[in-house]
């Protein structure tokens, strides 16, 4: 059997009360994620413990976020987490990734899988590879660290900028990029900008923020290091441009710095 006790009203609330019911009409918890993936529209990563205690986790039809598979060996457990340096830090090794539209069941009997959808479009999100992954993690086969390399080289192919100084990055997540567009145009790396630490805002970003207002205060919170910049021609590399907020403040305090 399988209940669900809310603790408050969200997004997952909904999506668990619907597969609830359908796991009471079914009787089975693939058919219930068949049904439910033509209902929702979205992603999704679920685990969650049934009544015999068998863990369940599933990823939506797209694999727009990422879900891994990790065993350690010296206890014979199996790991399920959003990304493999979950599955490192306990000691345990990589497996896989779980593949999109896959469930898997951990018992008492082991591992079993089955798939819930045959959907083979895939939708993975970007922020995965540019900002929300740890550096250390693999996903879909490559490394964060690498693929923001990669993905810094490859902006220095399209847009190259070989008369500059200097080559910073916006701290922290864009550091590997900024390093693979430096080294792609033999250009210098160096740390221009800094967060500061001691600020609560720091390490938020400020295109989640719901008010401007907020999402101004959150980069106060980025420090040029004048001696670094200054008289420069530098180029400035951010790991992402949502609505540009970061962007503009960034380039007011660098012009400040001189």
């Amino acid at each position: 059997g399988c209940s669900f006790t809310p603790q408050n009203a969200s997004d997952t609330l909904v999506a668990a009360q619907r597969l609830v019911s359908l796991i009471s009409e079914n009787g089975q918890m693939g058919k219930a994620l068949s049904i439910l993936k033509n209902e929702m529209v979205g992603s999704y990563c679920f685990t969650f413990i049934s009544d015999d205690n068998s863990v369940y986790a599933a990823r939506d039809p797209k694999g727009f976020r990422p879900m891994v598979l990790g065993y350690k060996a010296s206890d014979d457990t199996y790991i399920i987490a959003s990304e493999s340096s979950a599955v490192s830090a306990v000691g345990a090794k990589l497996q896989r990734d779980v593949k999109p539209g896959e469930l898997i069941k951990l018992s008492k009997n082991g591992l079993e899988t089955e798939r819930f959808s045959e959907d083979t479009s895939r939708a993975h999100c970007s922020f995965e590879f540019t900002y929300f992954a740890h550096p250390s993690s693999n996903m879909e086969g490559a490394n964060i660290y690498i693929s923001r390399k990669n993905i810094g080289r490859f902006l220095a192919k399209k847009f190259p900028i070989r008369d500059a100084d200097l080559v910073i990055p916006v701290p922290d997540s864009a550091r590997p990029a900024a390093l693979g567009y430096a080294q792609e145009l033999g250009i210098t790396f160096d740390e221009g900008l800094l967060k500061d630490r001691y600020s609560k805002k720091g390490p938020l970003r400020s295109f989640i923020e719901p008010h401007q207002s907020d999402r101004i205060e959150i980069n106060r919170w980025i420090i040029p290091i004048k001696e670094i910049i200054e008289g420069k021609h530098v180029v400035v590399i951010d790991d992402s441009l949502v609505r540009g907020t970061s962007s503009k403040a960034i380039i007011q305090a660098l012009r400040r710095a001189g």
